[in-house]
This record gives structure tokens, sequence and C-alpha cells, in this order.
């Protein structure tokens, strides 16, 4: 027993295969975000004089990735920010009425802290024993979202909602658009505690050498988006 226990350490302090087949990425991520408008419109007017935002974000963080031949586990923590401006959400009705929509102003910390994993892989495109190779990546999963700051809400005067105002004695018979120049606000929206994030990602790694990789990718973060990541292997 004692004499084998030099060759056990020597087994545990060498370099193995299986070890080989699991390096580790650490790096930094961002993604610009965005709702196309013809994604929104068959559900929200877009008038003239109650235009709505166009609905964008920024997205930044950090992600861990461990890999081996077959499958990449990435796991992700990040700030999305939401460039959506104070505007006017009236959903789409039949026969339609503009007058029941509700003035939306988002506080500058409206936004969300997520966190997710993705399940992917990098297909090799050039020949992986070179200094510079690249890879196509593919990968999906899921992430959670606790939400940040306040959706501030003026709504119609009492003629036009059921859902009385609180301000009821400001501007009664006006819509929302006038109402926030002149009332108060009619409180906040009701976020959920927490809301769920689906990820499809596609796009291109670059390795040079061993140590680093710049990843670029586009595809679905519960938003459609375009961006990249910089980081090192060990």
């Amino acid at each position: 027993m004692l004499t084998a226990l030099p060759a056990l350490a020597a087994l545990a302090l060498a370099p193995t295969a299986e070890a080989a087949d699991y390096p580790m990425q650490a790096g930094l991520r961002g993604r610009y975000m965005t709702i196309p408008d013809g994604f929104v419109d068959p559900y929200i007017y877009d008038e003239p004089g109650a235009e709505r935002p166009e609905v964008r974000a920024w997205a930044a963080g950090v992600e861990y990735t461990l890999a081996n031949p077959t499958t990449q586990w990435i796991f992700y923590a990040e700030r999305i920010v939401f460039l959506v401006d104070d505007g006017y959400w009236d959903d789409v009705e039949d026969p339609p009425d503009h007058f029941d929509g509700q003035w939306i102003a988002p506080s500058d910390a409206f936004g969300l802290v997520a966190i997710g994993a993705n399940a992917g892989k990098d297909i090799p495109i050039t020949d992986d024993t070179k200094d510079v190779w690249v890879d196509f990546h593919v990968s999906g999963g899921l992430g959670l979202g606790l939400p940040t700051g306040e959706l501030v809400r003026w709504r119609a005067g009492d003629n036009y909602t059921d859902d009385p105002v609180l301000d009821a004695e400001c501007r009664p018979d006006d819509m929302a658009t006038v109402r926030k120049d002149e009332c108060g606000n009619d409180g906040t929206v009701n976020l959920p505690p927490v809301m769920p994030l689906l990820d499809l990602n596609l796009g291109f790694q670059f390795h040079f050498t061993e140590n680093v990789y710049l990843r670029l990718e586009g595809g679905l973060h519960d938003m459609l988006y375009g961006g990249g990541a910089l980081g090192g292997r060990f």
C-alpha cells in the first residue's frame, strides 16, 4: 500500500487526457437588443400624435464556460438596461379605440438583473492546430431576470376605462396623452417578480493561440440581438 502512494500522487498531479478535454473560459460580454416594429404592430398601435416608442436595450455582463469535446456549458450574469422612451401604449382592438391606452414613463433604472445557462457547440471551420482558428458557434438555453426600476403610468379618464384612475378628478374626459401633462400619475405598472429569458445564439468564435477568444454572435435573448464576448481560456 505504502509503495503505491508515490505512483498515485504522480498520477494525480500529472495532466490527464480527461482534464485536457475540459477547458474553461471566462470573459466579458455585451449585446444590443431590439424588438422590430413589425413584431409589435399586430398588438400595439403606432398612430400619429400618439407614437409608440421603440423597444431597445443593451446588456453587459460576464460569462464562464466549461467545455468537453461535444458540449459547451455557458453560465452568465448580466445587467440589462432598457432604452425605451416615454410614450403611448394602446392595444389593438376591433373596432379601434385610440383613447383607452396608457402613457408609460420608464425610470432610469428600468431593466433586469439576469442569470442563465446555455448549452452549445463549436464546429471547427478552420484548422485548430494553427495559432488562429475559427469555429461556428451555436447554443441555446434559459435564464431568469429580476426587474429593476419601475414603469410610471397615466391612464385615460374615467369615461374610457373600467379601472378608475388615481387622480380621477383631473381631466376625466381626456386620454392619457393629455392627462400626463396636467395630472398626477396613476401609479406604476405591476411587473412580475421574475421574468424568463429564452436564449438562441448563432455566431463565430475566433481563437488567438490557446488563450484568447472573441465571439461575434446574434440571435434571440427574449429580444433580437447582436453582440459579442471577449475572454481567456485556461
